[in-house]
C-alpha cells in the first residue's frame, strides 16, 4: 500500500509537467495544421473558366515544383477545326472571303449536329495538294462534347453557282467528262465539276456540274 500511495503522489507531482508536455505537443500540431492548411490555399488548382480536362499530368500525392504542367483545359468554343481544302475549289473560297461571305460547315459526332464558320485559309499550299482552311465554333452542342484530336468528316457549304446542273456520280468520268445521247449517239461533253449537291432528305449526293463551252 505505502508503493500504491507514493507512486500516485508521484503521479500527482508529475502532472503539471505532463501537462505543460501535452500542451506543447498540441501548440506543435496546430501550428502544423495552420501551414498545412496555408500551404493548401497556395496549392489550391482554381479553373479561370468552365470548360474540358483533356489531360491530366499529375497526380495525388505526386511532388511539383513551379512551372510543371499540372493538365490542359480548354472551352469547346475556342476550339478551332482544320480541314484540307481540295485545289480546285481554293479559288471559289478565296473570293467568297474576299467578298466578305459567310461560309458554313458541320459534321455530326455521336449524331449530333455542330455548326462552324470559316475562318481563314492557309497562305501556304499543302505538298498532297489543296489548302488548310480554319474554321471556329458558330453552334456547339454539350450533348456530343468535342475533344481535340478528332477526326471527323467535315461538310463545307460552297457559294451558290449560275449556269450548273447536277448528275448522279456515277456518269462521271475521270471527273471532267460525261457523254450525252444526240442523234442515238454518244457524245462526250468536257465539263466542270464544281462540287456535290446533298439531299437533305436522304443524306444522297449529285455531282454538281457546269460546262466548259
Amino acid at each position: 500500500q505505502r508503493m500504491a500511495i507514493k507512486q500516485r503522489r508521484y503521479t500527482l507531482s508529475d502532472y503539471p509537467h505532463r501537462i505543460a508536455k501535452l500542451q506543447a505537443r498540441k501548440m506543435r500540431t496546430e501550428v502544423s495544421l495552420l501551414q498545412a492548411l496555408n500551404d493548401l490555399e497556395q496549392v489550391q488548382i482554381i479553373m479561370p473558366y468552365d470548360g474540358w480536362v483533356s489531360k491530366v499530368s499529375v497526380y495525388s500525392g505526386d511532388e511539383v515544383r513551379a512551372g510543371t504542367l499540372l493538365g490542359v483545359v480548354y472551352r469547346p468554343e475556342d476550339l478551332e477545326v482544320s480541314a484540307q481544302i481540295p485545289q480546285r475549289y481554293v479559288g471559289t473560297i478565296r473570293k467568297a472571303l474576299a467578298q466578305e461571305k459567310s461560309l458554313s460547315a458541320n459534321f455530326s459526332p455521336d449524331g449530333v449536329k455542330q455548326s462552324w464558320v470559316l475562318d481563314r485559309l492557309s497562305a501556304q499550299v499543302d505538298p498532297a495538294g489543296g489548302v488548310e482552311a480554319f474554321f471556329r465554333a458558330e453552334q456547339l452542342s454539350n450533348d456530343s462534347p468535342l475533344v481535340s484530336g478528332q477526326r471527323h468528316a467535315l461538310i463545307l457549304d460552297l457559294p451558290s453557282v449560275s449556269r450548273a446542273v447536277s448528275v448522279p456520280q456515277s456518269v462521271m468520268y475521270d471527273s471532267r467528262q460525261i457523254y450525252r445521247v444526240q442523234n442515238q449517239r454518244l457524245q462526250r461533253l468536257e465539263v466542270e465539276r464544281l462540287g456535290l449537291l446533298l439531299s437533305s432528305t436522304d443524306n444522297t449526293s449529285r455531282v454538281l456540274i457546269r460546262s466548259v463551252l
